[in-house]
């Protein structure tokens, strides 16, 4: 076979460019990690020993409520339905949005709008180090 068939002189037509491209988005693909598109994104909130008996802690950066009741850990999304802000947990148990003012109930319930979906609970886990995980893909009853 000569150069000119097997166009080895560095010419590369249409459908060699095209193949080429394929193979190279194929090959970037199979590369990616699949936790990008898995279900599940655990994040640590911190130590088990961080976390007060009968009350919670705020993770502002990934606005979660972390609560604690003896051994046992509950997690809610503290991101507002309605735009996405903070919320703010009240002297009455309830959340205040201080961006729209939408009220939610001690349970994440919504009270007054402009929010017309409840807040979001999230699967907690502790690990054999203390360290409390929290699942903030998931979505619980609270």
């Amino acid at each position: 076979m000569s150069c000119k068939d097997r166009n080895c002189g560095g010419n590369v037509n249409r459908r060699g460019f095209i193949g080429f491209i394929v193979s190279v988005i194929a090959s970037i693909s199979a590369l990616t990690p699949l936790a990008a598109f898995s279900k599940e994104k655990w994040v640590s909130v911190g130590k088990r020993d961080d976390f007060t008996d009968g009350g919670f802690n705020v993770i502002e950066g990934e606005k979660i409520f972390v609560f604690r009741k003896g051994d046992s850990f509950s997690a809610m999304s503290g991101k507002c339905t309605h735009f996405g802000c903070l919320v703010e947990r009240q002297a009455d148990g309830s959340f205040l949005c201080p961006c729209h003012a939408s009220v939610f109930d001690g349970k994440g319930g919504v009270k007054k709008g402009p929010a017309k979906k409840d807040l979001v609970w999230h699967n907690v886990k502790v690990m054999p180090t203390g360290e409390v995980m929290v699942d903030v893909k998931s979505e619980v009853a609270p």
